[in-house]
């Protein structure tokens, strides 16, 4: 798996002098890891195809040299590289300006990488999180916000395995939202809080149980991962609105504080209330500034002062926020509920629009209440099961619904699918392999049948999964002639992997060959980059010269950017 390493700064690469105390080190952090085995195996990138140094952008200077980590016990390397910031910043100078920075990147580079690990100071990292996970609409990729609390120059710190976590979950799992990796923890990144300011587990997540936990074992909690529903492309918003801010409430708050607090050009506000969602109601005067601001345009949204729990109107000091047109927050964090209006009246919508969609869950933000339904088993319908029965069960299901799952994908049987869903209470789990090393989603692409494509799609496949030999969906539509699944695949954002590349060029070197141009015309589709060069330096169009294939060479240079100057390893070009 190929990661990028965003390194915005924070205390995981600082180093210390007696002047300025701790403060971020430019170039240092790459150097560092190099000489620390369990981050960097040079054997191993000397046995890499992708050792290159321009990393496939066609810019050496941008990014730092790869490094690539020992095999794992899943018997799997990850190979990294590391965009440094300049300046390198500490978290707490971190503004909306630098977020938009990092989506950006994300964007940038979305096409080149498998996943993708932000290095960030812990101040604000809360609030970077929060953020990305609106500005990054579809993801159908590991992002990771990680860093510590002590830099890794020191001998003992936390950074090491904060990172090197961090590190193994972005290269051996898809978990397609963006989420905070910190003491053996991941969340998701909009539910997090920093909790403790010294303390090495210094986040926590007060209202949804971590995604993985890692221990002696790396235990996804996969019903929890959020997954797109949508069968849309990646998307990334730029535009955040700054003209919000948080307020919390305290005993005696004057109503001429909050009018001046709600003065323009403030747009939007998170109210920090009392336990359950209460304001003082004693105090007509500050319902009043509340109201008046929601007629003039002002957008509120009220969340509790409390680490846990969610904002309701049970109590009537509630009730009288409600009639204030305040939205209530439910169990949004204030980090998040701040991030979350920025996106929403940065994206231009009207007040009504961002309060109604302040109330709905857009990226995994607050919890949706679902009612059991009728034909849902409990527990208690049939007693209560023991440890061992519920156990034995999960390793039933670890054992055979995979296999199922794809076995009905590759079949076209959609009902099966449905059935498969219902028995697992609608928690399906479609990131899982068969004993071929297949996910449901390839099963489903190679043998051409499409609505079980879309049924597993839209139950959150990732277009971007690679199979156990290393091939994307993509990858398994092109080499079965499936064009109606390439158009599907590609509506969704698919793209190869440079993991595959290699095989790639050689199925395409075959096919010129043969002179297969409806398969050459195909992958072109599919966006394959024919400039492309093998590792002799050969391109497509050498190579359809070279086998005199007019009809591919006539074809290939009515394609825009094709470049007929292209020099191979031995100083020749098609035009020899």
């Amino acid at each position: 798996s190929r990661v990028l390493v965003i390194y915005t700064g924070g205390t995981i690469g600082m180093m210390h002098d007696k002047v300025n105390g701790y403060s971020p080190a430019k170039g240092y952090l790459p150097e560092k890891l190099k000489s620390i085995g369990r981050f960097h195996d040079p054997a191993g990138v000397e046995n890499s195809d992708d050792d290159n140094d321009d990393h496939g952008i066609g810019s050496p200077s941008l990014l730092s040299d790869w490094l690539i980590t020992p095999r794992s016990i899943y018997n799997r390397r990850v190979q990294y590289c590391f965009l440094e910031y300049d300046p390198l910043l500490d978290s707490c100078n971190m503004d909306m300006t630098d977020w938009v920075r990092i989506v950006k990147d994300i964007e940038r580079f979305y096409d080149r990488f498998d996943a993708f690990i932000i290095l960030h100071g812990t101040d604000t990292m809360s609030y970077t999180a929060s953020a990305l996970s609106f500005m990054l609409q579809n993801l159908g990729k590991s992002v990771i916000v990680t860093g510590s609390q002590v830099p890794i120059a020191e001998m003992r710190n936390d950074g090491i395995e904060n990172f090197l976590g961090a590190l193994t979950i972005a290269g051996h799992f898809v978990i397609p939202e963006v989420s905070l990796y910190f003491n053996n923890k991941l969340f998701r990144g909009n539910r997090s809080v920093k909790a403790d300011a010294m303390d090495f587990d210094a986040f926590m997540s007060p209202n949804l149980p971590p995604l993985v936990k890692v221990g002696v074992d790396i235990e996804v909690n996969w019903p929890e991962v959020l997954r797109p529903n949508a069968i849309e492309p990646f998307f990334v918003h730029k535009q955040m609105n700054s003209n919000v801010a948080t307020l919390r409430l305290f005993p005696g708050i004057l109503p001429s504080a909050i009018r001046a607090f709600l003065a323009p050009p403030i747009a939007g506000i998170v109210l920090e209330t009392y336990g359950a969602g209460n304001a003082p109601d004693t105090t007509p005067a500050i319902l009043e500034a509340l109201a008046e601001a929601s007629k003039r345009g002002v957008v509120i949204v009220n969340v509790t002062q409390c680490q846990r729990g969610n904002v309701s109107d049970l109590y009537a000091t509630a009730r009288g926020l409600t009639r204030a047109q305040v939205v209530p927050g439910r169990d949004m964090t204030s980090e998040c509920a701040l991030t979350k209006l920025s996106y929403l009246l940065g994206r231009g919508f009207s007040p009504e629009r961002c309060r109604e969609m302040l109330s709905r869950s857009l990226r995994g933000e607050l919890t949706v209440v679902v009612e059991l339904g009728s034909g849902q088993i409990t527990a208690s319908e049939h007693g209560p099961m023991s440890h061992d029965t519920v156990t034995e069960r999960a390793s039933i299901y670890r054992s055979f619904f995979p296999v199922l799952l794809c076995a009905a994908a590759a079949t076209g049987d959609l009902q099966g699918m449905y059935l498969l869903e219902e028995a697992l209470n609608k928690a399906l789990e479609v990131t899982c392999y068969d004993y071929t090393g297949q996910t449901p989603l390839h099963s489903a692409v190679r043998s051409g049948q499409l609505p079980c494509a879309r049924f597993l799609m839209k139950r959150g496949a990732s277009v971007h999964i690679l199979s156990r030999q290393g091939h994307t969906p993509l990858f398994a539509a092109i080499s079965s002639r499936r064009p109606e699944m390439v158009s599907l695949l590609l509506k969704a954002g698919a793209h190869f992997s440079d993991a595959e590349i290699r095989d790639l060029m050689l199925y395409v070197q075959n096919a010129v060959s043969r002179g297969d141009i409806e398969l050459i015309k195909l992958v072109v589709r599919a966006g394959f980059d024919v400039n492309t060069s093998d590792h002799e330096g050969r391109t497509i169009l050498f190579f359809a010269v070279i086998a005199c294939q007019v009809e591919i060479v006539e074809y290939l240079l009515s394609l825009p950017g094709v470049s007929i100057e292209h020099w191979d390893h031995w100083g020749h070009n098609p035009m020899d």
